[in-house]
């Protein structure tokens, strides 16, 4: 099996483990952030980073909410 199977077989497992929340923030350049997190389902803590990172103008509209075509 491969590196990145096995990556997503793992990354599935572990999101149905917990409860996810995407929070879209902007920086002090008003340029847009996105970030996820999980919370292990049934627990209130801890929350763990799952991801963050910019939408990228090639596959977002300008509103950062829709993908392109």
């Amino acid at each position: 099996m491969a590196t990145s199977e096995i990556m997503s077989e793992t990354f599935n497992q572990i999101l149905k483990l917990i409860h996810q929340q995407e929070i879209k923030k902007r920086d002090y350049q008003n340029q847009p952030i996105y970030t996820v997190w999980g919370i292990p389902k049934n627990a209130k803590s801890p929350a763990v980073l799952i991801t963050a990172y910019r939408p990228s103008p090639d596959r977002w509209e300008h509103d950062h909410k829709t993908r392109k075509p």
